[in-house]
């Protein structure tokens, strides 16, 4: 009896500890990514109606909304499953800001970009018969400026114009007081690269103006920096062109850019967003060097370029060997002279063309170890060393600001990053030594100046800054 009461003691223990294991569950990991294309749209008086993308591995999704914008955001939905949604009972006329988060059981994603989820409520007209509100802004960044449209208002007297009011960094100012026309379109230019701005507009008629229409904001797009390095490879009237991917600050890259140069001329090719390409039509025995460019809304980037190479034709070797006529046994003739068209002419010159195309490549993979920071085999013919890293013996012998770039450049963004005398330079150290003096290169100088003493501390990099870092390095 006393054995029957162990062994279904174990029994029940067994069946226990399966039930459990069974019905624990797994947890998913929380989702990594934010909700993506967030769009805010007022859609009257007291409504704002908000669509995004789903977010893989989300159960629901958490809103948050803040009014006045910066003072803080308040959840207002915690658990909201469809990937939309309608917040009503808003404020005539008030800007408000909002922001997503995907959520499951595990936890909670980082929120949607803040650029895009602006908004003012529609607002009552002030004077009756005025124009209703404009709606429907969109800020587009083009090279160099943006792109401005919108929606004319929908009832109200009749507009003669368009007031737009534009916004960097602070308030909004006044861009055009009165367009003189009923168009819904205008190009904003001379922007800065990289900058955000925000636009509202007005319509204006004989009775008066209509409300500001609710905000849009966009980005001017920065060119592409050069691709970090590029190589031939010479064929027999042709070379393939070999780079690594170039970085944009803004808009990325759609495509590239490959020019050839002979010296004398030069000619360019449009391709994909690719990594290698091949030029026809070039002249055997012409050098040529090639120059490859990032190419994105901004327009073409900086350029890279490669090593020179000289196509060779590949000689044409006969398929069969011309018999020889018998030679008289009593009088021998001489042996000719080997004919240019010779087997044994033809075997060196293919080990010419070969030996051409293995130091070809041999250049190619310096380049790209050079690119890495790999250590090659030197050799005789092999490049000069680099220059040496800031911090043990660099000197700077000009002045540099925003358009520059070359080694020194990216000697100087290094010393930034190695001084780090701020969040400047730490968003610099996030960014890497790109070898482009940009605004972010600017800001970390003026960072850096402010900490030492320097002024003014401007971020232009001058004789009185280069003396200083050159005095620093030594």
């Amino acid at each position: 009896m006393k054995e029957s009461r162990w062994i279904i003691l174990f029994l029940s223990v067994t069946v226990a500890f399966f039930v459990v294991a069974v019905a624990s569950p797994v947890f998913a990991d929380a989702p990594t990514y934010a909700p993506d294309s967030l769009t805010v749209t007022a859609v009257s008086t007291t409504q704002v109606n908000l669509v995004w993308t789903s977010v893989a591995g989300a159960s629901s999704y958490q809103i948050d909304r803040e009014t006045p914008v910066g003072g803080g955001f308040t959840t207002i939905q915690p658990g909201h499953g469809p990937l939309s949604y309608s917040d009503t009972g808003l404020t005539p006329g008030t800007t408000y800001n909002y922001r997503v988060a995907a959520v499951n059981a595990s936890g909670t994603s980082p929120f949607s970009d803040r650029a895009t989820s602006y908004v003012t409520t529609l607002g009552a007209a002030a004077v009756t018969g005025v124009p209703s509100t404009p709606t429907a802004l969109k800020a587009v960044g083009i090279a160099g400026g943006m792109t401005l449209t919108w929606t004319a208002p929908a009832s109200g007297a009749m507009v003669t114009g368009y007031k737009i009011e534009r916004e960097v960094g602070g308030g909004f100012s006044v861009l055009v007081p009165d367009t003189g026309s009923t168009g819904t379109s205008y190009s904003d230019s001379g922007l800065s690269l990289g900058a955000t701005y925000g636009y509202q507009v007005t319509a204006l008629s004989a009775s008066g103006p209509s409300n500001p229409s609710p905000r849009a904001y966009g980005t001017v797009p920065m060119p592409p920096n050069a691709p970090p390095t590029a190589s031939a490879v010479a064929g027999d009237g042709t070379a393939t062109v070999n780079w690594f991917s170039a970085s944009g600050w803004s808009g990325g890259v759609t495509g590239y850019k490959v020019t050839w140069v002979d010296g004398n001329a030069s000619a360019s090719v449009s391709v994909g967003n690719v990594a290698s390409t091949t030029v026809t039509g070039l002249m055997n025995g012409t050098r040529y060097y090639f120059l490859v460019r990032g190419v994105n809304a901004a327009g073409d980037g900086f350029a890279a370029q490669t090593n020179t190479v000289t196509p060779v034709a590949v000689p044409q070797v006969p398929s069969s060997t011309p018999a020889l006529a018998p030679t008289p046994a009593l009088s021998p003739a001489p042996t000719p002279a080997p004919a240019s068209s010779s087997p044994a002419t033809i075997s060196a010159q293919s080990l010419q063309v070969q030996l051409n195309a293995l130091l070809a490549q041999l250049q190619a993979l310096q380049l790209k170890a050079q690119s890495s920071g790999t250590v090659t085999p030197s050799s005789p013919t092999s490049s000069p060393p680099a220059a040496k890293p800031v911090g043990s013996s660099t000197t700077f012998s000009r002045d540099l600001d925003l358009g520059s770039r070359g080694i020194d450049v990216k000697a100087l963004q290094e010393f930034l990053i190695e001084q780090n005398k701020g969040p400047v330079a730490e968003q610099l150290a996030a960014v890497g030594a790109t070898g482009y003096f940009g605004p972010l290169t600017r800001k970390a100088l003026a960072e850096y100046q402010g900490s030492v003493g320097i002024a003014p501390a401007a971020g232009y990099f001058g004789p009185k800054t280069r003396s200083y870092i050159n005095a620093k390095n030594f």
